[in-house]
């Protein structure tokens, strides 16, 4: 799995971010509260989509 979260933003920010990195890593996901899960081990991916979307990324 690979777990994002820290996600300052609204709920429909979420969702549509979630959608974006589903379609980027092609894999399954879903959001509870400010976290998003993504199936499968997509860190590099969902790293370079959050990127170019303008956010600040810390793998850990």
């Amino acid at each position: 799995m690979t777990v994002i979260s820290g996600i300052k933003h609204n709920p429909q920010v979420i969702e549509k971010l979630e959608s974006k990195l589903k379609s980027a890593c092609g894999a399954g996901g879903f959001v509870k509260g400010k976290t998003i899960t993504i199936q499968g081990s997509h860190k590099q991916k969902a790293k370079n989509m959050l990127e170019k979307e303008g956010f600040e990324v810390k793998i850990v």
